[in-house]
């Protein structure tokens, strides 16, 4: 007969775990251990915005105002905390400022909303781990596809066409549709979420299948907005509005932005929907029943029939093959940069180049160069015994033409144990 566990009060037991020591050892050889370069320094620091300083009073700008040389020495403080797993006591505290919540009693505690501020120093070296933590965590799939939140080319709209794809196909079909909520108490209170609900666009992708009776009750909040933003009159025509406020009416923005979703969608091979077909007794069932509103992919696919754009191709987007403690420092020259194109005859520069060349002379020089017109746009890549040539849409920039060639340079640079360089045309 088994003996009958005893039950432990759930907030003890939560406290027992919290005490629990983890075990953070692991193996140093790991590439992803290993000392974090000056390249993912700048990258990290260049990404953040000015927030309001910890206990230490330090802030970002004075972090990015810093030499060279003192950024150099605080990368190597923050190697030490990781390879030596120490971390300063002092960013362990934080700064707790509570926030009175709109229209609540300030007797109660719990109307507060409290913010902590945390050393900038420490933040900058979180961001710098979490950045390999979710390349990690990307690259070996470690991630739920459901999970949406904090993921890149993600976010919570991807939920909520997941709903409402079944909710619609349940009503397509006449079956139920059982869904369960979870609600973290005081997590985020309505006050605060009106700030996010104000904006008519958010969630429009999924909501925009909504009835127009329903959506209609948007149009005079949208009006109003225009009509104090622009300063106009009461007797002005709506048309007028949208003119001077440079606005869309809701309902081409919501086919607008639900034409981005469903690129950006296509764009990712790895979000849950990319491949997203219904079955062909869906379809037949769908357009046998016109009095049900269609899944989000059957209305995005009218929108394109409509604007004539179906033939359109989406380009899945590059995959990022270079882990952030794997990517190398590119060191570049300009011998030209000190001459004016417009004032600089040709043969000077022959004479600069053929002067490189002489003193690179053991190096393998690789070429790159674009060019764009009205009606096309093209670059190649030469290497020693090979030539790449490539055609871009006529819709593309020079500074995509540029960085294709880069990207491509990388993709077929494979010359190990050769010394090369690159050479670039700039116009």
């Amino acid at each position: 007969m088994a003996k009958p566990m005893a039950l432990v009060p759930q907030n003890n037991q939560t406290n027992n775990t919290e005490k629990q020591k983890l075990n953070f050892n692991s193996r140093t050889n790991f590439s992803y251990n290993s000392n974090f370069s000056f390249l993912e320094f700048q990258s990290c620091l260049a990404s953040v915005q000015d927030s309001s300083p910890g206990p230490d009073s330090i802030t970002y700008s004075m972090i990015k105002h810093l030499t060279t040389e003192s950024q150099a020495a605080l990368l190597n403080f923050y190697n030490r905390i990781w390879q030596e797993q120490y971390f300063p006591t002092q960013w362990q505290q934080a700064i707790i400022i509570p926030l009175l919540k709109p229209g609540k009693d300030p007797k109660n505690p719990s109307n507060y909303r409290p913010i902590a501020l945390t050393c900038c120093l420490c933040k900058l070296l979180e961001r710098m781990i979490n950045r390999r933590l979710m390349y990690y965590l990307e690259a070996n799939k470690s991630l739920h596809p459901s999970q949406s939140g904090f993921r890149k080319g993600r976010s919570t709209i991807d939920n909520l066409l997941a709903l409402e794809t079944d909710i619609r196909l349940a009503f397509l079909q006449r079956k139920h549709l059982v869904a369960i909520f979870f609600d973290i108490e005081k997590a985020y209170d309505r006050t605060w979420r009106a700030t996010v609900l104000s904006k008519l666009d958010y969630g429009c992708t999924i909501h925009g299948s909504a009835r127009k009776s329903v959506l209609q009750k948007h149009d005079p909040v949208h009006h109003i907005a225009l009509r104090l933003c622009s300063g106009g009159f009461r007797t002005s025509p709506v048309k007028s509005h949208y003119v001077d406020c440079y606005e869309q009416a809701l309902e081409l923005k919501r086919q607008m932005l639900s034409l981005h979703y469903y690129f950006r969608i296509q764009s990712n091979t790895n979000h849950p929907f990319h491949d997203f077909k219904l079955r062909p007794f869906l379809l037949r069932l769908q357009d046998a029943r016109k009095s049900f509103i269609p899944v989000f992919f059957t209305r995005v696919h009218d929108i394109l029939s409509d604007f004539n754009l179906l033939y359109l191709h989406v380009t899945p987007q590059p995959k990022n093959n270079f882990p952030p403690w794997g990517i190398h420092v590119v060191q570049f020259l300009n011998p030209f940069q000190s001459f004016l194109k417009s004032d600089t005859a040709d043969i000077i520069y022959q004479q600069i180049f053929i002067e490189h060349r002489q003193e690179y002379d053991d190096f393998i020089a690789i070429y790159t160069d674009g060019s764009k017109s009205a009606d096309h746009v093209s670059f190649a890549v030469i290497f020693p015994n090979t030539t790449f040539s490539f055609k871009l849409h006529s819709s593309c920039s020079v500074f995509t033409e540029d960085s294709c060639c880069f990207t491509r340079f990388g993709e077929n640079f494979r010359l190990p144990g050769k010394k090369v360089y690159h050479l670039h045309g700039f116009t």
